[in-house]
């Protein structure tokens, strides 16, 4: 049986995740190109805001193991969508846990956490356009391609 289960992330918590790494291409993705991708100092600037009710912030965990975290906030109006609206801000699983399902078990316990606790009626998730595994994620977890307003991300949403 998959045991994945999420918990908040809060100042108590927040550094057994500290030690998570993708691998160098995601890393550069993201703009690092340290040889290490440092998710330490990442997760240390989204605990910050979290702590600061900006984000919501939350760890992935198999069994009792961080295996990764994810994040997510309230947006202003996307486009002409009216209702309440949510941005995924980032989901990473830790390289050594990655093409084992977490980030598609991940996403759905995410997904599952926001519809049960906030009236949204969309979700939203930016994805960098060479970040193939996540652009797959999002259409296998039931979002489907917005209309871009940005030449640089990609923008899915999901109906709720």
């Amino acid at each position: 049986m998959f045991m994945l289960s999420i918990e908040k992330i809060t100042n108590d918590n927040w550094k057994k995740y500290k030690d998570l790494q993708v691998t160098v291409e995601q890393a550069r993705m993201t703009g690092d190109t340290q040889d290490i991708p440092n998710v330490y100092f990442a997760l240390e600037i989204m605990a910050y805001y979290a702590f600061d009710n900006s984000y919501n912030l939350f760890g992935f965990l198999y069994n009792t193991a961080p295996v990764g975290f994810c994040s997510y906030l309230f947006t202003p109006i996307i486009g002409n969508i009216s209702g309440k609206q949510c941005l995924i801000a980032s989901i990473m699983i830790d390289k050594n846990f990655q093409l084992k399902k977490f980030g598609t078990e991940g996403i759905k316990l995410l997904i599952k956490y926001i519809k049960q606790n906030h009236d949204v009626n969309k979700i939203f998730a930016y994805v960098d356009p060479d970040n193939i595994p996540a652009k797959n994620l999002c259409l296998k977890s039931g979002f489907t391609l917005y209309e871009n307003d940005y030449d640089a991300i990609l923008t899915y949403v999901l109906n709720c």
